[in-house]
C-alpha cells in the first residue's frame, strides 16, 4: 500500500509541477501602473485592455479591480448622458445635479471630477443642436441648394413653426 500511495504522491507533484503556473509577483511598476490607472484613468476600452493584461501576468485581483472600475465608469457615463439629456430638456433637478457636481469636483472630489470629465466629453461629442433666435427648433429644408432667408421664412411657414394654423395664406 505504501508504494502505491508514494508513487501516486510522485505522480500528483510531477503533474503539478509542469501544469500549474506560479503568479508572477507585484513589481513596484506594476504597482504604480494599477495606481495610475484604478486613480487617473476613466476609459473603459484602456481599463479592459489593461486588465486583460495584468490576467495575463497572473495578477488576477488587480485585473479584476480594473474591470470592476470599467464597469462603474460606463455606469457613470450612461447616468452623465442622462442628465445632460434630462437638463436640455428644462429638469431643474437635473441641472441642479449637474452643479452640485461641479462644485464637489472643484472640491476634489475624484468621482465627481470624473462624472463632470464624462459630461464636458458627452456634450462635444453631441451638441445641442442651434436653436433660432426666438428659441426654435431649425427647419429642414428639403431642398439640396442653399437656400435664402425669405425661402427659408416661407417654409416655416409652410410646415407651420410661424404663423397661426388658424389663418389662411392669402
Amino acid at each position: 500500500m505504501l508504494p502505491i500511495l508514494i508513487g501516486g504522491a510522485a505522480l500528483g507533484a510531477w503533474w503539478l509541477k509542469r501544469h500549474h503556473q506560479a503568479s508572477k509577483a507585484l513589481t513596484p511598476e506594476r504597482a504604480a501602473i494599477h495606481g495610475h490607472l484604478m486613480q487617473n484613468e476613466f476609459r473603459p476600452s484602456k481599463l479592459r485592455h489593461m486588465a486583460a493584461l495584468f490576467g495575463e501576468e497572473g495578477l488576477t485581483d488587480h485585473a479584476k479591480a480594473l474591470t470592476w472600475k470599467a464597469n462603474e465608469v460606463q455606469k457613470q457615463a450612461k447616468a452623465a448622458a442622462s442628465l445632460i439629456e434630462m437638463a436640455r430638456a428644462g429638469d431643474q433637478n437635473a441641472m441642479g445635479l449637474i452643479a452640485a457636481t461641479r462644485e464637489n469636483a472643484l472640491q476634489g472630489n475624484t468621482r465627481a471630477r470624473v462624472t463632470c470629465a464624462l459630461m464636458m466629453h458627452y456634450c462635444m461629442c453631441r451638441p445641442m443642436p442651434q436653436l433660432g433666435p426666438l428659441g426654435e427648433m431649425p427647419v429642414e429644408s428639403h431642398s439640396p441648394e442653399p437656400t435664402s432667408p425669405q425661402m427659408a421664412f416661407e417654409e416655416a411657414q409652410r410646415q407651420g413653426y410661424i404663423g397661426s394654423p388658424f389663418m389662411s395664406a392669402a
